[in-house]
């Protein structure tokens, strides 16, 4: 049985092997201190429950977010100002609200002040979820409406299962609406000005490193 340590006392949690539910109506900053920093437990505070999914995503999950992760660092350390986060770093919208922890969020430089310790205080600008098998209805379902209602800029959600990979920008009247490919094919980004990639890309058995991210960003100037 795994536990957390609260107050020099060690706490029994359940772990359970898929996804679940814990006792509810737990305050946001108890379940950062019990639950979001226990090594092994994936999980997510939803207004006041705890949900707690299974760990493994895949190793093409991992490789993909890896990918992604130096992809947009290395744009954004020379085009827009700002910081990016992965999974495990909620996104606290207030206490009614569940706290999302995107597989990535940006936040950029101007909303800096938002970021404490341990959570994001408000809407990052841009998220991005990988869909694991087990998940697909949360992250179109759920988490989309929650993301749009939360009024987070950018959605961007990637499906390796059905090789699908679509953008999502909050229109004018605070609705999500899909970005489209550009004339040579690629998935572009409102928020990211310059950004732009072929989602094929994802899809490769050896994803691209070092100088070949490094071409990718520079193809991005044509």
């Amino acid at each position: 049985m795994k536990a957390a340590l609260v107050q020099d006392k060690e706490i029994p949690l359940h772990l359970p092997t898929k996804t679940d539910s814990l006792p509810r109506n737990i305050p946001f900053q108890e379940y950062l201190t019990l639950y979001d920093s226990v090594e092994g437990i994936r999980s997510e505070w939803v207004a006041g429950t705890v949900e707690v999914y299974a760990m493994s995503t895949g190793r093409k999950h991992a490789e993909l977010l890896g990918f992604l992760h130096v992809l947009f660092m290395f744009f954004m350390s020379k085009h827009r100002p700002g910081k990016i986060y992965l999974s495990d770093f909620p996104m606290f919208i207030n206490d009614t609200e569940p706290a999302r922890e995107p597989d990535l969020m940006i936040v950029f430089q101007e909303n800096q002040a938002r970021v404490q310790p341990t959570y994001l205080d408000g809407p990052a600008d841009l998220v991005l979820e990988i869909i694991p098998p087990e998940s697909g209805s949360r992250d179109r379902g759920d988490k989309f409406i929650e993301y749009e209602r939360f009024g987070v800029p950018e959605y961007w959600l990637i499906d390796p299962i059905r090789r699908a990979a679509t953008v999502y920008n909050l229109n004018a009247e605070g609705y999500y609406q899909e970005l489209g490919l550009d004339e040579h094919g690629r998935l572009t980004s409102k928020i990211l000005s310059g950004f732009a990639i072929d989602p094929d890309v994802f899809w490769q058995d050896d994803l691209p490193f070092g100088g070949e991210i490094l071409a990718l960003l520079e193809a991005m100037k044509s």
